[in-house]
């Protein structure tokens, strides 16, 4: 049977109320449509049945019948009807934010209120957004902010006779749970008789219902709720008349669902940027938003050398040549090498220039002491990579025979924080590949699976291995050693990361003693002294609710989630006197790639954040924007 839906105009509404003549919609009466003459009957029959003028129509439905019955569809129990075909209508009706189930016969001698249908509200959602919260509400509904509190409704204030909602921040919770809090609420709502059950909002809130006479007398159904998440507490109170509350159940749920705490005004929302008082003179190449900018400390983030780049297809490894005049840097999505120069002169929009194809992304590029020529491996599939240099014209040669790569497992991805760790410093091994050009005229790069060291004459020659235990190896700055991590045997049997300085000259080794157990090692720019990571995991945030799974799997790709916290340090070891001293101290995931700025101002270095914040953020139910604010 044909079923319409109409949303009554202004114009339409007036002439439902007998303001006007009825313009029906597109079609002529008698091909299904109901009767001007039948409209005005519904009007007149439903405001008798609901004893209240019907004023403002919000919308209808109607579908054509054939009843089997004068019940129209609609039998009450204990009374008689009169058997035989009825043609008609059903029509649900919207007022004031109450739909009815009215059904007519098709000339309006008969109509019936069907008061035991199920109805339930379809209804699209608007968001309000506050610097605290973030809460859907119905988009029919407008918002009105008062003091101390919203309130979302069909008019600016509650109607006995017509859904809403009140929001309340309540400020700091003072360490009181949402049901602490509706303890406290209960005995102070007036004559209300409440359910004995409560419900769960997620990890931080807590409903209950409750029927109380409204300001007319009439009877009105609330769902009360708390919620608590990053100190603070929030109170919701949603409300319809008590015969029709059941319509708007299920929207209620669903704004509760979606109600998200904001991190903005939390203690763990991160901390101001402070630029330093004093700006290294040389310029820093970085990536921003996943694109290669270049510019100085103060005026981070600089020019964009690239655009386009997303979140999911972001350059790497961006390096300035030794003279300062060029960048070179890699697309991972083509495995391009690509390099700008006149870097001084440099205007945004300026194209760079592809030099090669097909190289591997996990190893930086490295320019030889003049910056003429660059270095790079290419290959990784089928197990097997390649060295190549090629200099700044393009002309491109290959360095030896290929030699075994891989494959490699996997990072791990139970914390969201371990991927961009092991980006910037490698789980385990030289992860992102070492590759250095050394004065000797070779190459020191790392080898299968980021494991070892391996070295290869510029000129061209087989690769071979310099150090089967060196790992996350730094070149110093002269080119004559290499500083790195190895693991060394304790008497009890265990293992023990320690810092190794190689000289490449003769390959001689010595291990430094260190205040600490060294993570990632960095050089200073004259080479007596180094810097160093250490990282000590204290407590795990873990999320394993398997009501959260569905959700959970979708933001992060994996369940349950745990977040590790260490507790992370910068240290700096003087060669030449041994001292060791630690310069800097956080919370967090690890230390990635350190580099001391050539004029000896300072050290630059990258941070990873832990995951515990969007951990907790995910827990209290922040929006899914929020959230991916809050990942490390």
């Amino acid at each position: 049977m044909p079923f319409r839906i109409r949303t009554l105009s202004l114009a339409v509404i007036a002439l439902l109320l007998g303001v006007g003549g009825l313009i029906l919609p597109a079609g002529a009466q008698g091909d299904g449509q109901p009767t001007e003459d039948l409209l005005r009957k519904l009007v007149a029959f439903l405001s008798d049945e609901i004893d209240q003028p019907v004023r403002v129509v919000d919308s209808f439905t109607y579908s054509a019948e054939t009843f089997p019955d004068s019940a129209l569809g609609c039998p009450v129990d204990g009374e008689t009807y009169t058997p035989g075909e009825q043609p008609g209508y059903t029509f649900l009706i919207t007022i004031q934010g109450v739909s009815y189930d009215v059904r007519a016969t098709l000339d309006g001698s008969a109509f019936v209120l069907c008061r035991n249908t199920a109805i339930e509200q379809n209804v699209g959602l608007s968001t309000f957004r506050t610097r605290e919260y973030s809460i859907p509400y119905p988009s029919p509904w407008t918002v009105t902010e008062r003091e101390g509190d919203v309130y979302f409704g069909l008019a600016a204030t509650p109607i006995c006779n017509q859904p809403g909602m009140i929001v309340a921040e309540l400020g700091p919770s003072q360490g009181k749970t949402p049901d602490q809090l509706l303890e406290e609420y209960t005995p102070n709502a007036r004559n209300a008789q409440f359910d004995p059950d409560r419900t769960s909002i997620r990890r931080i809130g807590r409903s209950a219902t409750y029927t109380a006479p409204c300001a007319d007398a009439t009877l009105r159904k609330h769902r009360i709720t708390f919620l608590v998440a990053y100190g603070q507490a929030y109170r919701v109170l949603q409300f319809a008349p008590a015969d029709a509350y059941g319509q708007w159940a299920g929207v209620f749920q669903s704004i509760l669902d979606e109600f998200g705490p904001s991190t903005l005004g939390s203690s763990e929302g991160g901390q101001a940027m402070v630029l330093p008082p004093v700006a290294p003179l040389a310029g820093i190449a970085h990536l921003f938003g996943g694109n290669v900018y270049i510019g100085a400390l103060t005026d981070l983030p600089g020019a964009p050398v690239t655009t386009g780049a997303t979140a999911d297809r972001p350059y790497r490894s961006p390096v300035f040549s030794p003279r300062g005049d060029a960048v070179a840097f890699i697309d991972p999505n083509e495995g391009g090498l690509y390099v700008t120069q006149n870097v001084a002169q440099y205007r945004p929009g300026a194209p760079p220039r592809r030099l090669a194809l097909g190289v591997d992304p996990a190893y930086p590029p490295a320019w030889s002491a003049d910056g003429s020529q660059i270095a790079y491996v290419a290959g990784g599939e089928g197990g097997m990579a390649e060295a190549h240099i090629v200099d700044l014209a393009g002309a491109d040669r290959r360095l030896g025979e290929a030699y075994p790569y891989g494959p490699c497992p996997d990072a791990p991805v139970g914390d969201p924080a371990d991927g961009l760790y092991a980006a910037e410093a490698g789980l385990s091994g030289n992860y992102p590949g070492a590759l250095d050009w050394a004065p000797d005229g070779r190459l020191y790069f790392s080898g299968p699976c980021g494991m070892g060291i391996l070295t290869i004459p510029v000129e061209g020659g087989a690769a071979e291995p310099f150090s089967t235990s060196l790992y996350r190896a730094r070149l110093s700055p002269d080119g004559s050693s290499l500083a790195g991590i190895i693991d060394v045997a304790g008497a009890d049997g265990g293992i023990t990361p320690a810092i190794t300085l190689v000289r490449l000259a003769d390959r001689s080794a010595v291990t430094l003693p260190t205040g600490a157990t060294p993570d990632v090692v960095g050089w200073n720019a004259d080479g007596k002294a180094l810097y160093y990571s250490t990282m000590v995991q204290g407590e795990t945030v873990t999320l394993d609710e398997s009501a959260d799974a569905e959700r959970g799997l979708a933001i992060f790709g994996v369940w349950p989630v745990r977040a590790a916290v260490f507790d992370v340090a910068l240290r700096r070891i003087d060669l030449t006197t041994g001292i060791d001293a630690e310069v800097f101290r956080v919370t967090g995931r690890g230390i990635g790639r350190i580099t001391a700025s050539p004029d000896g101002s300072g050290v630059l270095f990258t941070l990873v954040q832990s995951a515990n914040v969007m951990l907790e953020a995910f827990a209290n139910g922040v929006s899914t924007g929020e959230l991916l604010r809050q990942a490390p």
